[in-house]
């Protein structure tokens, strides 16, 4: 007789896992960073290339002499009061050191309408009236005696608020 031996059914086969496709979102961001680089690699490069031409040094010692001329503003005597009248950003601004940095620039050089200073105040919300920071630059400490000019402005508005010789 013969023997039979159970055979035990295998268990039904998996089907292969899929493959995984790149995202078309994953091959556009990487396409887009690759862009980016090579568009920053050439801005060095060109920007390189212009800084050292006469033209290229000069354009850049101006960027750093008018940094200079802003940082000068930000911190000048005045510029504190004048912040704490309600001016989020302000600054004096000397306009020799605006000539003697930009005036190259300008034929026959820079003329101002008898003013050496001008204070500017400016921010978003409710802001001082011109009287109100002309007072503040004129208190403060260390202000040399003269003329200046007051310049508000809100940031959204094309207008100034305001605009005054003192």
């Amino acid at each position: 007789m013969a023997t039979y031996h159970h055979m035990t059914p295998l268990p039904p086969s998996q089907p292969p896992a899929p493959k995984k496709r790149s995202s078309g979102c994953l091959i556009a961001v990487v396409v887009i960073a690759v862009l980016l680089g090579v568009g920053c690699i050439a801005t060095a490069v060109l920007v390189g290339a212009a800084a050292q031409t006469p033209e290229g040094k000069r354009a850049f010692s101006m960027l750093g002499k008018g940094m200079g001329v802003l940082n000068k503003a930000l911190t000048a005597p005045g510029a504190k009061e004048v912040r704490e009248a309600g001016c989020p950003e302000a600054g004096v601004i000397d306009l020799a050191d605006v000539a003697e940095v930009f005036g190259e620039l300008v034929d026959g050089g820079m003329k101002t309408d008898g003013e050496s200073v001008v204070v500017f105040c400016q921010g978003t919300f409710s802001l001082p009236t011109c009287d109100e920071v002309a007072t503040a630059y004129r208190n403060a400490p260390g202000v040399k005696p003269g003329p200046f000019k007051v310049i508000v402005k809100r940031k959204s508005a094309k207008k100034n608020q305001c605009e005054q010789d003192y």
